[in-house]
């Protein structure tokens, strides 16, 4: 009987995973040949979310994440703290690493948000809420989901799927989309992790991509846009802080938005990009109406 395949040392890098990376998943049979070669669903989030517990370990370290200045993100009243990486272990000389680090109020009132709120909003059904809250993305469209998984060594209501994410760029830029694994779990007390990582979709089963994907020509909203495929892998981590009622969230990614713009040219305005997520969810969370820990509706949804 075949072996399980270990999973990857390092996931945490902008080289896209193919579908014999990832656990084995009914849609991808016939790219999962042959079987038993692919990592075991419990090894592999397992290791994906102690690698991104471990990285978002090193934004605090002002030897490896250095920190930048303060900018302002309205409507959140939270400062953010932009971070650079320097010689950040687990990745390549290659791959230039931001990060942010924003203390908000733990409290349900305009300008901040409490933990619940963060959670509900960037660690349940990420991707879909990344879409409602951020003016950028156009689509997000989900090719995979591994459903039930539950509770991995420490970590809870781990969910992982495979999103298409759709973004707009200004005239004469070409629109970019980027495929991306994401896992997210709660792990510790009030505190939680979500993990980004490339996909390639190419390497999946063709018949799957082209019933799938938004790739296709008139099949999303923005019908018939030329997209160009971009890579990013991106770790963040939201705890609450009792001891003095706050809330801390902190984001790092590295990004490569293909096509004819450099990666220089990514990196000049990733910090800025950054910064303004924080914006856009404190006001998203301050448009909901809540009922306990539930949204009674969804801005922007459809």
């Amino acid at each position: 009987m075949a072996t399980a395949a270990p999973p990857k040392a390092e996931y945490l890098h902008i080289t896209p995973l193919t579908a014999t990376d990832l656990p084995a998943h009914p849609d991808l049979a016939s790219a999962q040949q042959p079987t038993g070669q692919t990592p075991t669903l419990h090894a592999f989030t397992t290791a994906i979310l102690k690698q991104g517990v471990e990285f978002a370990t090193y934004y605090s370290d002002a030897s490896i994440f250095v920190p930048k200045g303060d900018k302002a993100s309205p409507p959140s009243t939270a400062k953010v703290t932009s971070l650079t990486g320097k010689n950040v272990p687990r990745t390549t000389a290659s791959e230039q690493w931001f990060a942010r680090r924003s203390v908000h109020e733990d409290a349900r009132k305009n300008g901040t948000a409490d933990f619940e709120q963060f959670d509900v909003v960037l660690n349940k059904d990420h991707s879909r809420n990344e879409d409602d809250y951020t003016p950028g993305i156009y689509d997000a469209n989900r090719l995979l989901a591994w459903e039930g998984i539950g509770s991995v060594e420490e970590f809870e209501g781990v969910e992982m799927s495979v999103y298409e994410m759709y973004h707009k760029q200004p005239f004469p830029i070409s629109d970019r989309f980027f495929t991306t694994l994401v896992v997210a779990a709660t792990y510790a007390e009030k505190k939680f992790i979500v993990v980004q990582v490339p996909v390639d979709s190419a390497t999946f089963p063709a018949d799957f991509v082209a019933s799938k994907s938004n790739t296709v020509d008139g099949k999303h909203r923005n019908e018939k846009r030329k997209v160009v495929q971009g890579h990013y892998a991106s770790v963040e981590r939201v705890q609450a802080n009792d001891s003095d009622g706050t809330v801390t969230w902190e984001a790092g990614t590295v990004s490569s938005a293909g096509g004819s713009i450099p990666d220089a040219v990514t990196n000049l305005a990733l910090p800025g990009e950054l910064a303004k997520d924080v914006g856009f969810v404190v006001g998203f969370v301050n448009g909901q109406v809540w009922e306990g820990r539930e949204r009674r509706f969804v801005v922007g949804s459809s």
